[in-house]
């Protein structure tokens, strides 16, 4: 019995296309470059995040809420 083990280790990574598609999953791989530390053009953290679509939309809302919040003048302290 004859194992073959193949492994690399990229200098550098540029995601091009979504990790997930109807296919394929590619979480694991990101999880794997992540922990490695790999260096990589996107933040490997944001395409893991983006993988779970209503997670990113949620924080987008929250920052929208955030920015109209700092858009309106505080109340005044004896109003």
């Amino acid at each position: 019995m004859c194992v073959l083990v193949r492994s690399f280790q990229p200098d550098f990574v540029l995601v091009r296309q979504h990790a997930r598609n109807a296919n394929e999953n590619w979480k694991h791989t990101i999880l794997g470059l992540h922990y490695g530390a790999v260096p990589s053009v996107n933040s490997l953290e944001s395409v893991y995040n983006f993988l779970d679509r209503p997670w990113v939309v949620r924080l987008n809302d929250i920052d929208n809420i955030r920015r109209e919040a700092e858009k309106k003048e505080p109340p005044s302290f004896y109003e």
